[in-house]
């Protein structure tokens, strides 16, 4: 069994190889992404402006010049594709509270950093090694002050194709695919290919993505992913549907479901999960607050009883964003 978990590893490792070396050969100039026109970080201040706004922008201008921010609400790693971003960090700040349990308090920084006088291909980052597009949906708080510093590469950085490869002090390396396709103006597939080895440990995570937009305050997207790890049996799955819906310029809301299960030893779903997030911008458009009431019902083993859990997530963000 052992070998042929190493074989499905490798197997999948060449597969990123090989299918990242035609997308590379057929991609054409026009799917490069032509930045826009760029901005300076330290905007022109007006008379509303106060030192809540000058701290920002002075803090901006250390890794950044241009900049240009954006307000979209549910960000998540995609935004970062094509070349959008050179440089993000994402500060959040949260308190949740979990039946029967004392609250916790949580704060992490994500960034990613483009260096001075290198390639653009070649970034510097902090964040959860476990970082990835699904755990937005089924957040894991048990890794989420984990961060790490490391080095990321883009070898192929395009509108529908990005091979990504990241360097980790802990130390790691995560070699990722991403292939995305447009089925029509509202329709948009989506499959991601991650390998890595950490501690002498290899593993594969596939992952594919449903995006359908519905009309133009509603969106909603099916999320599904498998890992496999070479010292384990079977493998963990994630299946997430969460329906998007726009309230205004300033605040949306997030109806979200999601399961996690295993299939070794034993076939068990692990956790089932329904919950709903609201998310508003306040005061500025780099600043955003949370609530996000949820119930999940997990299961360790076959013989458990499944009980509900209920918990609440009050969150506090800024973002910095550049082109």
């Amino acid at each position: 069994m052992q070998l042929l978990k190493r074989i499905s590893v490798y197997f999948s490792f060449i597969s990123v190889i090989l299918v990242s070396l035609l997308s590379y050969s057929s991609l054409s100039r026009a799917d490069d992404v032509t930045p826009k026109a760029r901005q300076n970080c330290l905007r022109q201040m007006s008379h509303d402006d106060n030192h809540l706004d000058t701290t920002h922008s002075y803090i901006t201008s250390w890794f950044c010049e241009p900049a240009s921010w954006v307000d979209d609400f549910f960000t998540d790693e995609r935004i970062y594709e094509g070349g959008r971003a050179a440089t993000k960090i994402r500060w959040r700040n949260d308190v949740v509270f979990r039946e029967k349990a004392s609250p916790d308090f949580i704060t992490t920084i994500n960034a990613r950093l483009q260096l001075p006088n290198t390639s653009k291909r070649l970034k510097l980052v902090f964040e959860s090694e476990n970082q990835d597009d699904i755990s937005e949906t089924i957040p894991d708080t048990n890794d989420i002050n984990q961060g790490t510093l490391g080095f990321l590469y883009d070898f192929i950085d395009s509108n529908k194709a990005s091979l990504r490869l990241r360097l980790s002090f802990s130390p790691s390396i995560t070699l990722r695919y991403r292939y995305t396709h447009p089925i029509n103006e509202t329709l948009i597939t989506r499959f991601t290919q991650s390998l890595y080895r950490k501690e002498g440990i290899f593993g594969t995570i596939s992952a594919f993505d449903i995006d359908k937009a519905i009309d133009e305050k509603n969106a909603i997207r099916w999320s599904n992913q498998i890992e496999i790890v070479d010292h384990l049996d079977g493998m963990e799955w994630i299946t997430a549907l969460v329906l998007f819906h726009r309230i205004n310029e300033k605040s949306a809301l997030s109806y979200e479901s999601s399961a996690t299960g295993i299939t070794e030893p034993q076939v068990l779903t692990t956790d089932y999960r329904l919950g709903i997030r609201y998310r508003r911008n306040i005061y500025r458009k780099w600043l955003f607050y949370e609530v996000a009431p949820e119930v999940t019902w997990p299961k360790i083993s076959t013989t458990d009883d499944r009980h509900s859990i209920f918990a609440v997530t009050f969150r506090l963000e800024v973002f910095f964003e550049s082109i």
